[in-house]
């Protein structure tokens, strides 16, 4: 009898407005989805024809680099050498040069390949060093870490465009010292107080000069 009059007691009669409201739950959407995040394009503000050469001219600095300083200088050298591929002055023209170099060596290599197969038996080699049918072995093990780290590393580089926010990001900041360098060295020039004076005030003061002549003058 106490639980049908608390059911009746609590029966909310629907003409009669009620001074609670229930709070509509919205959901927020935080993270966009990967398809949704906006791209890098580090070929964008490059002209059509040297579009191909931004990548090889970043890897091919990227080796160079690497041989003669390590991987820090390879990274600021190959991001620096695939920005500059966009530029119309000497570094521009130093980084397409050597965007060509690297395609060139790229296709020799590929038919020295195709005539040794150097890299396919190196290849098979290695995999029949590291097979194990009991998965056991050290070397095998091994094999399993290095390529699972190199596949986890390729795609988180992937998935957040680290290679172009490098290009991009080392690019303006070098553009960004040179600004700087070229203020520091106009501070400079202007203590020289060098001042460009237009043909129009030189013609003035030429005429000016022109009729200042010596006069005899006389007294009385």
């Amino acid at each position: 009898m106490k639980n049908k009059e608390q059911s009746e007691a609590m029966a909310v009669n629907p003409h009669e407005k009620s001074e609670y409201t229930t709070p509509l739950i919205t959901e927020k959407v935080i993270e966009k989805n990967k398809s949704e995040r906006e791209s890098i394009d580090i070929t964008k503000s490059v002209v059509e024809e040297d579009k191909h050469l931004v990548r090889p001219a970043g890897v091919g600095a990227a080796v160079f680099g690497f041989v003669f300083g390590g991987p820090i200088l390879s990274a600021l050298l190959g991001f620096s050498a695939a920005y500059a591929v966009r530029k119309k002055d000497s570094a521009g023209n130093l980084a397409r040069a050597l965007g060509e170099l690297t395609i060139s060596a790229q296709e020799k290599t590929a038919r020295l390949e195709e005539k040794t197969r150097i890299g396919e038996k190196t290849t098979k080699s290695i995999n029949d060093f590291c097979d194990d049918e009991r998965e056991e072995s050290l070397a095998f093990k091994t094999r399993a870490f290095l390529v699972s780290v190199w596949l986890n590393a390729t795609k988180f580089t992937k998935d957040n465009q680290l290679i172009e926010r490098g290009v991009e990001g080392t690019g303006k900041g070098l553009e960004f010292i040179g600004k700087s360098f070229e203020k520091l060295t106009g501070k400079k020039h202007s203590e020289d107080e060098i001042v460009f004076v237009s043909s129009d005030d030189i013609r003035d003061v030429t005429e000016e000069i022109k009729y200042a002549e010596l006069v005899s003058v006389t007294t009385d």
